[in-house]
């Protein structure tokens, strides 16, 4: 094991937190729950401090293992997702402390909560679009992915002449 193994560790928590924190905050918003709004809104902030590893640690993935063949196949794909990923990073970030405000003013009705919502559903569609190249990455590209001994190769993802 060496830290390139720490990123999967860590990616889907912000994923799923922010779908997470999205959908409870949408449901608490339209019903009038504040229990529910107040849920989504401490998800929210979850997301944004677990993002802040995750993309550390895919920092630290790529300076580990980008001199793998792997990594010569697809380094526009490899890009974007590093450029995504900082993105969402700073949006969850964003996000978190207008949650973090709300939860301190203890603000769970009104046009700024729906102002939240707006946005968080934003930002869980740049993380889900963040997940969507990783997974590319892996599943596409093998990158992370060991070949098991005597198993042929994955063919290459794309057009087939």
């Amino acid at each position: 094991m060496n830290l390139a193994y720490l990123h999967p560790m860590f990616v889907h928590f912000p994923v799923a937190l922010s779908l997470v924190g999205t959908g409870l905050l949408a449901w608490g918003t339209v019903r009038r729950q504040s229990p529910t709004v107040r849920a989504g809104l401490v998800v929210l902030c979850l997301a944004a401090v677990l993002s802040i590893p995750t993309y550390i640690t895919g920092e630290v993935a790529r300076s580990v293992m980008e001199d793998q063949a792997q990594f010569m196949r697809a380094p526009a794909l490899l890009d974007r997702h590093e450029d995504l990923g900082l993105y969402s990073m700073a949006a969850l970030i964003a996000l978190g402390i207008l949650s973090g405000i709300a939860l301190i003013k203890k603000e769970y009705e009104g046009q700024s909560l729906w102002t939240i919502a707006v946005l968080a559903l934003a930002v869980a569609i740049l993380v889900a679009v963040t997940a969507f190249y990783g997974g590319r990455l892996v599943f596409e590209e093998g990158i992370g992915v060991s070949r098991v001994a005597g198993a042929p190769a994955a063919p290459r993802a794309g057009p087939h002449p």
